[in-house]
């Protein structure tokens, strides 16, 4: 059984080309609505990312509360945002899943709100322009400044980690706020100040973790020391 402690974050990070034979073991754990919505997609890899992301979900968290998997759901918010209940209660572990490229990312956090998201690295032409759309103007004066597209990749996936961890989503206005990785939001949301720090995957994704602290005196320890491939990667706890 895997341990997840009170107010501690883990992050799991998947390959998913290197789980074929993983899925195939595991892929009864799917629903009848699930196994439709996923074979429904047209390219094989999103019907990958998307499996093993719905897979792992139940297993891990099945693992971390000891209970059988056919007793976990998974629910969402008003925005979109999933949680886990079981029996109509919604349970102490919180959950947030990014897929993109050759991964499949998973964040869980006991008693703490948590969201992630992860992007391959691509080459966009018009990404200053993007950034200039949908980044702060300190924001955007970082991307042009350093002129690259993995600064441009480094803020969008901490801003989508941001919106991810209060529960938005893409219904939240990407300009109307800033983020610094390392540092939190330039708001505060339900009475929580939300910190945002970078996960270390490899040379061609970006991601970041983002998640929620009861004020500026909390002191975390964040352990970014990078992971063994298909390995849980513990990302912070509380000191």
């Amino acid at each position: 059984m895997n341990n997840l402690p009170p107010e501690e974050i883990q992050v799991w990070i998947l390959r998913w080309r290197s789980m074929t034979g993983w899925i195939k073991e595991n892929w009864g754990i799917l629903n009848e609505e699930e196994i439709k919505q996923y074979t429904s997609y047209v390219k094989y890899e999103d019907i990958m990312r998307g499996a093993i992301g719905r897979i792992a979900v139940k297993k891990i968290s099945s693992s971390y509360l000891g209970k059988d998997i056919k007793d976990i759901q998974i629910e969402r918010g008003r925005f979109g945002k999933p949680y886990l209940c079981c029996s109509g209660k919604r349970l102490s572990i919180n959950y947030n899943l990014s897929h993109s490229g050759e991964i499949v990312m998973l964040a869980f956090g006991r008693n703490v709100q948590v969201g992630v998201d992860v992007q391959a690295i691509k080459q966009i032409q018009e990404y200053q322009r993007l950034a200039e759309n949908y980044f702060s103007p300190e924001e955007t004066a970082t991307v042009i400044r350093q002129n690259n597209i993995e600064s441009f990749f480094e803020s969008w996936t901490a801003k989508e980690a941001y919106v991810k961890a209060i529960g938005y989503g893409l219904y939240k206005d990407f300009a109307s706020f800033s983020v610094k990785i390392g540092g939190t939001s330039s708001e505060s949301y339900g009475d929580q100040i939300w910190r945002i720090c970078q996960i270390a995957v490899d040379k061609c994704h970006k991601a970041c973790l983002a998640y929620g602290m009861r004020n500026e005196n909390e002191l975390w320890e964040e352990i970014a020391t990078g992971t063994g491939e298909n390995d849980r990667y513990l990302a912070g706890r509380k000191v």
